[in-house]
């Protein structure tokens, strides 16, 4: 988690100084350091932990899941991600971050 928070600053940090080519490298550097760690997990996420990983909301995983974007399979009453599609998953739907856009005069 300390890494991922160390990448979010560096990331932030690249963004403000205005480095446009040096933010797309370190964001695809990050995606892909995701998507080792979600492969290289033996046997299947629990949304919680995967919530935790990407550092979003368990919310979020379950509203991928129910609309489909994310395969996923229940065991009982728990839902259960394959590594594999959640890996998938990211790499098709990891977006670069948007230039800020100067505010509109009023």
């Amino acid at each position: 988690m300390a890494r991922g928070i160390a990448l979010l600053a560096r990331l932030l940090k690249l963004q403000s100084s205005g480095n446009r080519s040096s933010l797309i490298c370190a964001v695809l550097r990050c995606v892909a350091s995701l998507v080792e760690q979600i492969e290289s997990k033996q046997g299947a996420w629990t949304v919680e932990a995967l919530a935790e990983l990407l550092d979003c909301s368990p919310k979020l995983i379950y509203k991928l899941v129910k609309s489909r974007k994310l395969n996923a399979y229940r065991v009982g009453t728990l839902i259960r991600i394959d590594p594999k599609a959640a890996a998938d998953y990211l790499r098709g739907h990891a977006t670069l971050p948007q230039k800020p856009q100067p505010p509109k005069p009023r």
